[in-house]
C-alpha cells in the first residue's frame, strides 16, 4: 500500500523518465544493502547462567566485549560491542578493514566493571567476514595453542552464518577475602587474648 501511494505521488510530481530512474536507483540500493548484510556474518556472545554468575543481568551497563587483532602495517584493528539488555554482546560486519582483505585472528575479551572474570577466546575471521572458528585461549600461551573448540565453520556450508557462542565465566574477582578466625587450643586455657 505504501509503495502504491509513493508511486502515485511520484507519477504526479515528477516526469516519467525520472520516476523509472528513481525506481531503478532505489531498488538497486536496496539490493546492494541486502547483499552487504548477507555477505558478512555476525558474532553474538551470550552470558549464560552459571554458579559464579547466577543472574547475568546484574552485570553493569559499562560491560563490553572487544575483538583485538595484532597490528598489521602499523595499524591495529579493534572492534567493541556493548552489553545488551538480553545479556549478550553482538558484533556485526566482521570484514577486514584494509583494501588487501585477508583472514584475521582476533582476541575476544569481555570486560566488566563488576566482580566477574571471563575466559578469552580466539576468533578467526575470513576476509569476507565469515567466522572460521572460535577457540578458548589462555594468556601467556603461544597463539597456535588453541584451547577448547567453541565453533568451527562447516566446510560444506557456502554462506556465512550468524554465530552464537556462550561466554565462559571463570569466577569472581575477590580483592578482600574473609578468613576464618584462628583459634588455638591453648588460648582459652591460658586466657591469651
Amino acid at each position: 500500500m505504501r509503495t502504491l501511494l509513493a508511486d502515485q505521488f511520484m507519477a504526479l510530481c515528477l516526469p516519467q523518465q525520472h520516476v523509472s530512474a528513481m525506481h531503478f536507483s532505489l531498488s538497486s540500493l536496496l539490493l546492494l544493502g541486502i547483499s552487504a548484510l548477507v555477505s558478512a556474518s555476525s558474532l553474538t556472545i551470550t552470558i549464560p547462567v552459571s554458579s559464579p554468575l547466577p543472574n547475568p543481568h546484574v552485570l553493569p551497563a559499562t560491560s563490553h566485549a572487544t575483538l583485538t587483532t595484532l597490528p598489521s602495517g602499523g595499524k591495529d584493528h579493534i572492534l567493541s560491542a556493548p552489553l545488551t539488555r538480553s545479556a549478550t554482546f553482538v558484533f556485526h560486519d566482521l570484514r577486514s578493514s584494509g583494501a588487501d582483505a585477508q583472514p584475521e585472528s582476533y582476541l575476544l575479551d569481555i570486560r566488566s566493571a563488576g566482580d566477574y572474570v571471563f575466559a578469552p577466546y580466539r576468533v578467526d575471521v575470513a576476509a569476507d567476514g565469515s567466522i572460521l572458528g572460535i577457540w578458548e585461549t589462555f594468556r601467556g600461551n603461544p597463539w597456535d595453542n588453541r584451547g577448547a573448540e567453541k565453533y568451527v565453520v562447516d566446510v560444506a556450508g557456502k554462506e556465512p552464518v550468524d554465530v552464537v557462542v556462550e561466554a565462559k565465566v571463570l569466577g569472581r574477582k575477590v580483592f578482600y577475602e574473609q578468613r576464618a578466625q584462628c583459634e588455638l587450643p591453648f588460648s582459652r586455657r591460658y586466657n591469651l587474648q
